[in-house]
């Protein structure tokens, strides 16, 4: 009982709520909303906060309250879209930072704690156990190679941490699953990892390649993928792409999944134009597309 109470001390301090305000001229506002809520975890005593991308795109105020509700102004140091974690910084230092785990060493079965602010100055926790550790990928050109399931429930708003027994961060709490009840998604800590030096010294992932980006929402088809939305304003809105539009061959080669769609779009170049061969009230169609950057869009 002691050495449970220790951690959760040792836990709870470092995790705060985010309050972040979006322009409504910033596109995500019409997906998200204008104003937002979320959790962030502290990962750094220079006051560098981990949460998930969502809660602070394209936000022009973040505001974050800690533990002790402290409240303090952050500034966005950078998002890594590829992940879809993002970095904030507040000006306080010398704060307590949760130790970074090795999210590559977990295992099926191993036991998790979900840790969320669940508004202002409440903290919740729930207990799990990691289900599956494969890929996943949702319609929104997002794909993880490795991503962490657990039956431990966001107890509250997103982007809290995933923690092991040993008090280590193992990953970012992004999403409930519906296709299993009781399950969350969680994002390796490890795709922090990579990029943090980066991040802490230029504010910044430079040496990133940016992935293209094109808009476009798709899910499984017999035939391949179907595209049943796009971004407004995005590349595939300009190139005339539709809902219902059916992909079937990217610069000629065949697209068999959502998957092959995903890795074929992003062998190519932001800014650089290709051609996608689409099935469209029966008629096969040829559509130029010239993809941007997350990053662009949002900015």
């Amino acid at each position: 009982m002691n050495g449970y109470l220790r951690f959760v001390e040792n836990v709870l301090p470092t995790i705060v709520t985010l309050h972040t305000s979006i322009p409504a001229s910033n596109p995500s506002s019409q997906i998200l909303g204008n104003e937002r809520m979320g959790t962030g975890t502290i990962v750094h005593p220079e006051g560098y906060i981990l949460t998930a991308g969502y809660i602070v795109l394209g936000a022009s105020r973040i505001s974050v309250t800690l533990a002790k509700k402290q409240q303090l102004s952050a500034e966005l140091v950078d998002h890594d879209f590829d992940s879809g974690i993002s970095v904030v910084r507040v000006g306080e230092r010398g704060l307590p930072a949760l130790p970074l785990g090795d999210s590559d060493a977990t295992a099926i079965g191993q036991e998790t704690l979900a840790v969320a602010s669940a508004g202002e100055a409440q903290r919740k926790i729930n207990t799990g156990f990691i289900t599956d550790l494969g890929g996943f990928e949702a319609y929104w050109e997002y794909k993880l190679e490795k991503a962490i399931r657990t039956t431990a429930v966001n107890p509250g708003l997103g982007g809290g941490a995933l923690v092991n027994y040993h008090g280590e961060m193992i990953g970012v709490v992004s999403l409930n699953l519906n296709e299993v009840r009781g399950s969350t998604l969680a994002i390796p800590i490890n795709c922090y990892r990579a990029i943090s030096e980066e991040m802490q010294k230029y504010g910044a992932t430079r040496r990133k390649r940016l992935r293209p980006w094109l808009g476009t929402y798709v899910q499984p088809h017999a035939n391949g993928i179907v595209i049943f939305g796009v971004a407004p304003a995005s590349p595939a809105e300009t190139a005339g792409l539709e809902a219902g539009d059916v992909v079937m061959e990217l610069d000629h080669q065949e697209i068999s999944s959502r998957s092959a769609y995903y890795e074929h779009l992003w062998r190519r170049n932001p800014g650089e134009p290709f051609e996608l061969l689409v099935l469209r009230e029966k008629e096969l169609r040829s559509i130029q597309v010239c993809p941007t950057t997350r990053a662009e869009y949002f900015r």
